[in-house]
């Protein structure tokens, strides 16, 4: 393999844990909003997941 090569294996393997972050907050908050939405907390928690999913 050449060097370009392994610059972008290390690209991804820096960029992995962002991602598993990214991964289980999304997982965790859709999970959580989508059962809380039949109470009044439920759609605010959505809107503030999908602000905070942006900014990650």
């Amino acid at each position: 393999m050449d060097g370009r090569t392994w610059r972008e294996v290390a690209y991804l393997l820096a960029n992995l844990p962002c991602t598993v972050v990214g991964f289980v907050y999304a997982v965790t908050l859709l999970a959580l909003g989508g059962g809380l939405s039949v109470t009044v907390i439920g759609l605010p928690l959505l809107a503030l997941a999908l602000g905070g999913a942006r900014l990650l």
